[in-house]
């Protein structure tokens, strides 16, 4: 893969083990970084990733994964900056968009546990799906919730195209169906 990997600063990837990782240095400068401020670092890393196959990209998550394993916590700086960076990536290749400045900020908000109010055509879908994204690495499970039938289903197919580049899943929780048979969504990254 040419450019940097997207892995935590600290750490290599087995996918960019050919180019010296970031330094430690990077993670602090990003720990006080606003949300604005992350942008840059998202777009650079996400860029970088255009020419990493998909095993690369599921390499990177295995990589982004381990560290949350090891006490990173999602919301962490240079957390968000790996996993929107692939989520970023993934969108791209799966839907051919790439995400503007205002659904980064609102997706960073959302990784915070925070609300971000969008007005209609500001693509909350994919604000939505790129969080989601983001927090599925952590292995817990990410549920997405509207009350519109219609758009569950769409966006259900759409993320699984955009999860599966990544290596995750996702899944729609189908109503009024025994539990026999949401199982398999349950078990999905993002339901």
């Amino acid at each position: 893969m040419t450019g940097s990997s997207a892995s935590i600063p600290d750490q290599q990837s087995s996918a960019a083990r050919q180019k010296p990782a970031a330094s430690g240095h990077a993670a602090k400068a990003l720990k006080h970084a606003s949300a604005s401020q992350l942008i840059p670092h998202i777009r650079a890393l996400s860029d970088s990733l255009c020419h990493a196959t998909d095993e690369q990209l599921q390499q990177e998550v295995r990589v982004v994964r381990t560290e949350l394993a090891r006490g990173y916590k999602p919301s962490d700086a240079h957390v968000i900056v790996a996993g929107l960076s692939l989520a970023c990536e993934a969108i791209r290749r799966a839907c051919n968009v790439r995400l503007y400045d205002v659904q980064l900020l609102a997706a960073i908000a959302m990784t915070g546990r925070c609300i971000a109010q969008m007005q209609t055509g500001e693509g909350k879908t994919f604000v939505a799906l790129a969080s989601a994204l983001h927090l599925a690495l952590a292995g817990r499970g990410v549920h997405v919730v509207t009350p519109n039938v219609y758009l569950a289903e769409r966006d259900s197919q759409r993320a699984g195209k955009v999860a599966g580049v990544l290596g995750l899943s996702a899944a729609l929780l189908p109503e009024r169906v025994d539990a026999a048979q949401k199982r398999p969504a349950y078990d999905a990254d993002i339901k």
